[in-house]
């Protein structure tokens, strides 16, 4: 009695310690220059820290960015608290702003993946009554490599937060199911608002609910819509006022609407894949609309889900609900309406974090429904196969950590994964030129001509233009002379974990005028509106 009592207790342990022991390399990582410089360490909001900042954050679009504005208030709140201990460099009248540390957000992170975990075991363990299924299946949910771009990426906040409370508010429903008790209802609907203003993408997770609701806790689909009732208008409005804080923009890539169901069948498949065999990970893998509608595959892969669907459906209620988690969490990513990342990939790690809930779901399912007393030799091969295949998981998803430490590591393993990443390829040679490296520079900028099929003629001029910058800089260099790079100019710092004025195409203003508007003018956007138009392409989206 007294084993069974603690037991729930030891698996937590192990579950945390199995996070910190595979995402634990993550505290020793810095910033990377894929978008933690908007969202954190280059955002005026943040640096410095004040009251009239952290209104913005609530009553207008998340960083005043113009045309990549997001409304993640929850986000941008926990950013500035954490800010306000990362600091390592006091504030100076030349540059108005701190120096922030990397490694207080990624141990954020890491606190908000193992209390996902702790918030998933219990959820399940309530669902299965099984104490080991339910670690079984949070183990799957704490160390699969799907979920490291979201733990080790200082942006990844915004997955993880709103993961949070969504099962916060999915654990209050249930127990709102069980006991009838209004205060589970209340609590589910206030956690469901700060999941909405943690990621939009939580709009989907009245429908998980219902999932839940009608296969694992028996309800008719009009009970479940009944007992949802107050999570709807909440969601609505929600959509309202993102709408009014983020204005709407033209979207760089146009997807016909007969096309968008097989765009969505092709990250379903492709997702799925990465589910089962999660190697070459990355963060871009050049999944367009463009590129599976001219590649001629859609058809093949946008079909896949359809007959696996058929497949489940005359399955376990288990197995029907664990997918429709994982569906219904990843629609918002699917591409049936249009989103800015799309422009490279409408699929990408960071969209399954939560959705890994649905896989969890399957796995503590079917261990609950094994016999309470296998035999010996079968009960030892389960354990074999469950123990080796978390192993292989764990060290995989280490290896992924690795990755992350820092941007020349990201980036040199997204086009070693995918060498068509045109985006991958440009950030790299950004990340040469800056470094001094104007050789190696131009043969990214190179390969990011070679791929001009895949972008407009503006972004192919204007890397032509940093092409033939970089190509003077090595010559200045064969005559001996050192080159200055824009970062050695403007720059107040020069590494990962400092404010580095990123170099991409789209320029609209020089570095040197958006250092001096962001010193002059601390308090308005104008500064970093300035820096983002230098920095990034316009149809680049900001903490997708």
């Amino acid at each position: 009695m007294v084993a069974s009592r603690n037991r729930p207790l030891l698996l937590g342990l192990l579950l945390v310690l199995a996070c910190a022991a595979v995402f634990g390399e993550t505290g020793r990582h810095g910033f990377v220059r894929w978008d933690d410089e908007i969202n954190v360490y280059q955002n005026p909001y943040l640096n410095p820290v004040t009251p009239a900042h952290l209104a913005h954050f609530w009553f207008s679009a998340g960083m005043g960015q113009g045309a990549d504005t997001v409304y993640r208030p929850v986000v941008y709140t926990a950013y500035a608290l954490i800010a306000r201990v990362a600091r390592t460099a006091p504030y100076t009248t030349d540059s108005q702003m701190a120096t922030l540390d990397a490694r207080p957000f990624h141990a954020a992170n890491l606190l908000l993946h193992a209390l996902n975990v702790l918030l998933v075991f219990g959820l399940l363990r309530r669902l299965t009554q099984r104490d080991w299924a339910a670690g079984a299946g949070a183990l799957l949910f704490a160390v699969h490599p799907l979920q490291v771009e979201s733990v080790a990426w200082v942006t990844g906040l915004t997955d993880l937060l709103g993961a949070f409370f969504s099962l916060l508010a999915l654990g209050e429903h249930v127990r709102f199911r069980e006991s009838g008790r209004r205060r589970h209802r209340a609590l589910a609907a206030l956690w469901f608002l700060l999941a909405l203003g943690s990621n939009p993408s939580a709009a989907t997770l009245p429908l998980v609910a219902l999932a839940v609701d009608h296969w694992l806790l028996g309800r008719t689909w009009r009970e479940g819509v009944r007992a949802l009732a107050w999570w709807l208008p909440l969601a609505g409005a929600m959509i309202l006022v993102t709408r009014h804080a983020e204005p709407v923009t033209a979207l760089a890539v146009v997807v016909p609407l007969p096309a968008r169901p097989l765009i969505a069948g092709d990250a379903l498949a492709v997702g799925m894949a990465h589910l089962v065999w999660p190697v070459s990970l990355a963060l871009d893998y050049g999944r367009s609309p463009h590129a599976v509608l001219g590649g001629g595959w859609a058809w093949l892969t946008g079909l896949v889900p359809l007959a696996l669907a058929a497949l489940v459906w005359r399955s376990r209620p288990w197995l029907k609900a664990a997918a429709a988690v994982y569906v219904l969490a990843l629609l918002p990513s699917l591409g049936l309406i249009p989103f800015r990342f799309q422009a490279y990939s409408t699929v990408a790690d960071r969209y399954s974090y939560f959705a890994l809930l649905g896989p969890a779901l399957a796995l503590a399912g079917t261990l609950a429904f094994l016999p309470r007393r296998l035999p010996a030799r079968p009960r030892l091969a389960l354990g074999t196969a469950c123990a080796g295949g978390f192993l292989m998981l764990g060290l995989t998803s280490a290896l992924q950590v690795t990755f992350w430490q820092n941007s020349f590591a990201l980036f040199g393993h997204a086009v070693e994964v995918n060498p068509r990443s045109w985006v991958s390829h440009f950030d790299l040679g950004s990340l040469l030129a800056d470094s001094g490296h104007a050789g190696e520079a131009a043969g990214e900028y190179r390969r990011v001509l070679g791929l001009r099929s895949a972008y407009g003629p503006a972004f192919a001029a204007e890397t032509e233009q940093c092409l033939a910058t970089e190509l003077d800089r090595a010559k200045e260099l064969d005559r001996g002379r050192k080159p200055q790079t824009a970062s050695q100019e403007d720059s107040d710092h020069a590494s990962d974990h400092a404010f580095w004025v990123p170099r991409r195409p789209g320029a609209a203003v020089s570095v040197a005028a958006a250092a001096r508007a962001r010193r002059a003018e601390p308090e308005s956007p104008a500064g970093h509106d300035a820096l983002r138009a230098d920095g990034r392409p316009a149809a680049r989206p900001a903490g997708l």
